[in-house]
């Protein structure tokens, strides 16, 4: 665990990467009370460049639900939006269909 706390502490993506499965779960602050799968949400912070004034920004996506019914799909998932240290999350819903000749097209969407 120190190993691991000082990867965290000194931005050391590599070690961090090794001392971590790939498919991780995790409950933190940061992630607004959402469950996070895997490490790419926790890559973000090891690639902020304390030292650009330029926002580096990431998107995950978290409880995805699918229910496809006949030619429709209702999708709802929260999306978390890193910017920075500050993270945001937007409950959002899709609704999509099966366009004739063509690929599925979005045709609803909600925001919480």
């Amino acid at each position: 665990n120190a190993a691991l706390l000082k990867s965290i502490a000194n931005g050391d993506w590599q070690t961090y990467s090794l001392l971590v499965d790939d498919r991780i779960t995790c409950f933190e602050p940061e992630a607004c009370g959402k469950l996070v799968k895997g490490k790419l949400f926790h890559k973000h912070y090891f690639e902020l460049d304390k030292s650009s004034e330029q926002i580096q920004r990431n998107e995950t996506i978290c409880d995805e639900a699918i229910r496809i019914m006949g030619d429709t799909a209702l999708v709802t998932y929260v999306r978390l939006i890193q910017s920075g240290f500050k993270t945001i999350s937007a409950e959002e819903t899709r609704v999509w269909r099966r366009a004739p000749h063509a690929n599925s097209q979005s045709t609803a969407i909600g925001k919480w």
